[in-house]
């Protein structure tokens, strides 16, 4: 252990005991069994991390998960959760540091590759703006997801600019998991996220399918080209009354 590790191990008290955790379990082997209340546990609050070294990483968790704020049950139950599916779904991510954040409204979620501006590596993130309209069900499939990505980091090759390659959507779809190249993602109805999710009877709403393209919904829009003669412009008024200031001409309607 270096003098980091020594240092964070002391600060939050990493060297305690392991005290029974109800409902949360796991086997000799390390694969969590079902939450049935019986026998010892290890998914603890207070070494609830996905490493068990004493690093950073263990050291954020359990800071996450046992200081007193308005997040500490959700990153918990998170925590819990991305433990689960890892160890599940044997995706050996070596590294996750886990956070809520408020992000831009189109993401529901995202994974950085590399260092973040702390030094860590397997930054994730669950976008807050989403928190209160989805099913936890649907923030398990996000957060499974950008584990996904932390799997493809560590064991596989990386689409450029975060892409959804080939090879992480046969990854996600062995879970259940249906993600287009954009990062769209829907859920087959019988999988073994899904059967995960009724292990621990997270039953609470229908995951929803993959959704369509775009590109298939181009015929229902209301925008109308309008053309001035050196620009043209999209808008969903049927009585379009502009004039360009460039060429001085009237907007008019161009099929």
């Amino acid at each position: 252990m270096n003098e980091l590790e020594l240092a964070l191990a002391i600060l939050f008290d990493d060297g305690c005991p392991i005290h029974d955790a109800p409902e949360e379990e796991e086997t000799d082997g390390g694969a969590i069994s079902d939450a049935d209340g019986e026998g010892d546990s290890s998914l603890n609050p207070k070494l609830i991390g996905t490493t068990t070294d004493g690093s950073i990483y263990h050291a954020l968790a359990d800071h996450q998960v046992n200081e007193n704020w308005e997040l500490q049950h959700l990153l918990h139950e998170l925590q819990i959760w991305a433990l689960r599916m890892n160890q599940e779904f044997h995706l050996r991510v070596p590294e996750i540091a886990l956070s809520v954040e408020w992000l831009n409204r189109r993401r529901l979620g995202h994974f950085r590759y590399g260092h973040n501006g702390f030094g860590l590596r397997g930054e994730i993130a669950i976008n807050r703006r989403h928190l209160a309209g989805r099913a936890f069900s649907q923030i398990l499939g996000t957060l499974l997801h950008e584990l996904l990505h932390a799997w493809q980091q560590a064991h596989g090759k990386p689409g450029k600019n975060n892409f959804h390659n080939k090879e992480f959507r046969a990854k996600a779809r062995e879970f259940g998991l249906l993600i287009d190249e954009r990062g769209h993602t829907g859920y087959e109805s019988h999988s073994l996220f899904t059967q995960l999710l009724a292990r621990y009877s997270i039953n609470d709403t229908q995951l929803p399918p993959l959704p369509a393209r775009q590109t298939d919904r181009l015929g229902t829009s209301k925008l109308k080209p309008w053309s001035c003669g050196c620009t043209r412009v999209w808008v969903a008024v049927a009585d379009y009354q502009a004039i360009c200031l460039k060429c001085s001409n009237k907007f008019g309607r161009r099929l």
